[in-house]
């Protein structure tokens, strides 16, 4: 019987962190590959007879003008979007409103978020509009749907929205319970490592979503890679949350449920939601730290042994 040779621990982890190294160049490269292929567009853009888009188009931080026919996808983050011509395929508008004149003819599937779709009177939608229509006169405009948004109706939007997370925490700290619990020992063991590597899924997922979204083939499997960043990020979410619970009640009672750690690091986290603009941002930026503790826990198993017995070494 032939015996393969033994790889020791040293030429292990350097080949780990070659390929690591890899990874993260390719991920931090992909933004420039985009953007000389021209898929992905900064700023504002008129789009006419001497400048006509060929291909599926992503703008970001601009207003968008079709004054020509346009046949492809168009996803617009942070801009509005007037529409004076034939637009064939389905329009995406994130943060922005969008306005259809009247010659518009959007023969796709108009989508909003945090925005409104203004109609003028004869413009045609063939699609479904997933937004909230107004009648629009031409030359009306209207401010975007996130400047209108007063900070009563932001608070109750950001406490139902925390209660729902909680739920979903709480549902995936009941279905995997032990995942949090590595998750969380070793996001508090290793908290650079497991920040870069958030900051690198935050990259990285964007950026193989957005090929695949825009193809009809790749689009299911867009939706899975979706659903699953999803999980990692409760994941680590909850991970969070049972690390500032497991603190607070260490004081108060020595020994007490998984469940009620989680549900007692959570709220104070969550309650951050109700704050404009920066309580998201903090939350999201938690979750990305306790989903880099995952990745690393699942990559690195040796690390998680190592970490998990810093946290629960005889409780879990």
């Amino acid at each position: 019987m032939i015996q393969l040779p033994a790889v020791s621990r040293t030429a292990a982890t350097w080949t780990y962190r070659s390929l690591w190294l890899l990874a993260m160049l390719f991920t931090f490269a992909m933004p420039l590959i985009i953007l000389l292929r021209g898929d992905l567009q900064l700023g504002s853009v008129t789009f006419d007879a001497t400048n006509r888009p060929s291909h599926p188009l992503v703008v970001v931080d601009g207003d968008v003008t079709l004054q020509e026919d346009m046949d492809y996808p168009l996803i617009v983050l942070g801009g509005n979007v007037y529409v004076d011509s034939t637009f064939r395929d389905d329009l995406i508008a994130v943060g922005g409103n969008i306005y259809l004149d009247r010659q518009a003819l959007v023969g796709g599937n108009l989508v909003v978020v945090g925005g409104k779709v203004y109609r003028a009177p004869g413009a045609v939608v063939e699609g479904t509009i997933g937004a909230t229509v107004h009648t629009w006169t031409d030359g009306q405009r209207v401010q975007r749907g996130f400047e209108r948004l007063d900070l009563v109706s932001h608070v109750r939007l950001g406490l139902a929205f925390g209660l729902a997370l909680l739920l979903l925490c709480l549902v995936i700290a009941t279905v995997l319970p032990w995942a949090v619990v590595v998750t969380a020992a070793t996001t508090r063991r290793y908290p650079i490592r497991s920040g870069l590597a958030g900051a690198t899924g935050v990259v990285a997922v964007p950026f193989l979503l957005l090929p695949l979204t825009l193809s009809l083939v790749g689009l299911p499997l867009a939706i899975l890679l979706s659903f699953g960043a999803i999980a990692v990020w409760l994941v680590g979410l909850a991970a969070a949350g049972f690390l500032v619970g497991q603190r607070v009640l260490r004081t108060r009672r020595p020994r007490t449920s998984f469940l009620r750690e989680v549900i007692v690091g959570l709220a104070p986290i969550l309650l951050f939601l109700a704050i404009p603009v920066v309580g998201p941002l903090m939350v999201g930026a938690i979750g990305i730290l306790g989903a880099g503790g995952r990745i690393v826990s699942f990559v690195e198993r040796e690390r998680a042994v190592e970490a998990i017995d810093a946290i629960a070494p005889r409780r879990y």
